[in-house]
């Protein structure tokens, strides 16, 4: 069957009904969205020529800003163009959490995690012999899905002298992804038995923080860094990534030791592990959390 081509009235020949296309025009906010164009031939033509003129005025910004710092030289700092991502689009959260919010410092002082976060000797409690917390790891088709981490250890207010936190707790529950072993990393190297440095980052919000010390305390805090590890629980878009890695003697670069995995936290429950009569402080409701892709909670 031959191919049919657009009659040659549709080829770049404007509309006879100036007034409409202009009211059209005005409606859309310029011809970046065509939609009112009933013809599919004519539609495709001028959406093509709307990305056309974007990527060529998108090229001659660029070389504008290279001259004018070309003109400035090197000595004239030239502000950097920042990409826009969902990140830095996201809506404004109101329980961010500030480096020197004095309420959030009260907390941290008090909750369930300060003996571990304290200014006081943290070797005390690396060397002493006790369970500190309990994991449970589910599993379908012998690959884990999902690990339940509750918090044993009764610990008292880190401040104030008296006993705020006589119970255990809190439990929380991660859905766990992207699972890749020590030996399923390419070029991973050995790992040591000296206790890794621990970074947190991507933790901002009130929940965020506090699921940044949760699985923080799940780490000695008196790194040995001769050993030249480090364990990273980075969060990005409510997904923590976690990896192990060590830091190259010879090269200023790092490599994975492993394993690696995605986790995604569904809840968090006071006090330990209790499906019948646990107190949830947060839930994650899909249907009623996740309707704006830009919207996060850590």
């Amino acid at each position: 069957m031959p191919k049919k081509t657009p009659h040659p009235s549709l080829q770049g020949k404007k509309s006879i009904n100036t007034a409409g296309s202009a009211v059209a025009k005005s409606r859309t906010g310029g011809m970046n969205n065509p939609g009112h164009i009933k013809n599919k031939l004519k539609r495709s033509e001028v959406y093509g020529k709307y990305l056309l003129e974007k990527k060529v005025a998108k090229r001659q910004k660029r070389i504008l800003r290279a001259k004018e710092a070309e003109a400035l030289g090197d000595d004239v700092p030239t502000p950097k163009q920042t990409p826009r991502t969902l990140e830095n689009a996201r809506e404004v959260e109101h329980t961010m959490v500030k480096q020197d919010d004095v309420e959030i410092l009260g907390d941290e002082a008090s909750d369930e995690f300060a003996d571990y976060f304290a200014d006081t000797d943290i070797c005390e409690f690396a060397g002493k012999r006790e369970f500190t917390h309990l994991m449970v790891l589910s599993e379908k088709s012998k690959v884990c899905n999902g690990m339940i981490i509750s918090h044993l250890r009764r610990t008292g207010a880190a401040a104030g002298g008296d006993e705020q936190y006589k119970c255990a707790g809190p439990t929380a529950f991660f859905k766990v992804s992207n699972v890749i072993l020590s030996t399923g990393v390419p070029n991973h190297g050995a790992s040591t038995s000296h206790v890794p440095e621990l970074v947190l980052n991507g933790f901002g919000t009130r929940l965020g923080n506090r699921v940044g010390r949760f699985l923080g305390s799940l780490f000695p805090h008196n790194a040995q860094f001769q050993g030249h590890q480090v364990a990273t629980f980075h969060n990005q878009r409510d997904y923590i990534f976690k990896a192990k890695k060590v830091k190259k003697k010879t090269k200023a670069r790092l490599q994975e030791l492993g394993p690696r995995f995605t986790l995604k936290l569904r809840w968090i429950q006071e006090g330990t592990f209790d499906t019948q009569f646990g107190e949830y402080e947060w839930f994650h409701k899909r249907k009623e959390m996740d309707i704006n892709r830009r919207k996060f909670h850590l």
